[in-house]
C-alpha cells in the first residue's frame, strides 16, 4: 500500500506523478482488490496532501558528506 502511494505520487524516470487527486482514486478503484481495504480505510483519514509536502522535505538529520568529514578530522 505504503510503496504503491507513493510510486503513483513520485515522479519516475518513465512517467510524472500521477497527482494526489488521481493516486487516491486509483486506490479508491483498486481497494479490496490490489489494496486492503482496512488500510486504505486509515490512509484516506489522513491529511494527504500535508504528508506528501512533509515527505517531500530535505531530511534535517543527515549531514552532508563534506560537512561530517570535516568534522571527523
Amino acid at each position: 500500500m505504503a510503496d504503491g502511494f507513493d510510486a503513483m505520487t513520485s515522479d519516475r524516470t518513465y512517467r510524472k506523478t500521477l497527482g494526489l487527486e488521481r493516486a487516491v482514486e486509483e486506490i479508491r478503484r483498486n481497494t479490496g482488490t490490489q489494496f486492503d481495504a482496512r488500510i486504505v480505510e486509515h490512509l484516506l483519514k489522513l491529511d494527504l496532501a500535508a504528508y506528501l509536502q512533509e515527505l517531500r522535505q530535505p531530511a534535517q538529520t543527515v549531514l552532508p558528506m563534506r560537512r561530517h568529514r570535516e568534522a571527523t578530522r
